[in-house]
């Protein structure tokens, strides 16, 4: 994409509501695209990637919590913050359950939500490659906890989709998948995002020098055995992205 500029999808079947959301935010220099319903924010966040997504809970159709959940799915990486008339406790606990951000009162307080975005776009944006699902939802609970915004890709195939799609401040990539070598995805990243870091993670050390150094590779920024120590990697990922 050529615009750099941080993108926001409002999400609200309130066409009034979606339209000041837009001049406001516009105003604010985001890129900033309206759906009217759950079904036409799922297509438009199939087509493009954003940075964030503000969900109305009660739209007809697909809600905002079930929206959030096949959102997360496609785009785990994009920060949602719920905004809804009914803002009970109640709601709010199925939203934090679900992983959604942040749930905010109508009609929405610009002074309130502005620096929520402002927070969520400085974020550091981290792609975490491996096939075990359970470790990659266990890194995204974690490192969102820390501050970070997280996608996920269980393949070199998947992986090179995302990459395509945005840049990442760090690549972590277990060094075995179903369709190759994570190193294929490090020579990618090395090449086109210069600027981003990278760490493997890999069982298989001495397989992992061996093939770095037949591709000609130089060594990434760390490499970690698993089982991950997480203090450890989050060590590491501070001293890359502060």
């Amino acid at each position: 994409m050529s615009d750099h500029r941080r993108r926001i999808l409002v999400a609200d079947d309130d066409v009034d509501a979606c339209q000041n959301l837009r001049d406001i935010l516009t105003d604010m220099d985001y890129v900033v695209e309206v759906a009217h319903s759950g079904e036409e924010a799922l297509a438009w966040i199939e087509r493009q990637p954003f940075d964030v997504v503000l969900l109305d809970l009660r739209m007809p159709g697909m809600d905002g919590i079930t929206c959030y959940r096949r959102l997360r799915q496609a785009r785990p990486e994009t920060v949602s913050i719920l905004i809804t008339a009914y803002a009970t406790r109640e709601a709010e606990q199925e939203a934090e359950f679900a992983g959604v951000a942040r749930v905010l009162s109508k009609p929405v307080d610009p002074r309130r939500l502005l620096p929520m975005i402002d927070t969520a776009v400085r974020q550091p944006l981290l792609l975490v490659v491996d096939d075990d699902t359970d470790l990659c939802e266990s890194l995204w609970d974690i490192l969102r906890d820390q501050g970070y915004r997280v996608s996920l890709a269980g393949s070199v195939s998947e992986a090179s989709r995302r990459l395509h799609d945005r840049s990442f401040d760090v690549v972590l990539i277990d060094l075995r998948l179903p369709d190759g070598y994570g190193v294929s995805i490090a020579q990618r990243v090395r090449a086109t995002m210069p600027e981003a870091h990278v760490v493997l993670m890999t069982g298989y050390g001495r397989e992992l020098r061996e093939i770095v150094g037949d591709m000609g590779l130089p060594p990434p920024e760390c490499v970690r055995a698993k089982p991950i120590d997480i203090p450890r990697l989050l060590a590491d990922l501070r001293r890359v992205t502060t």
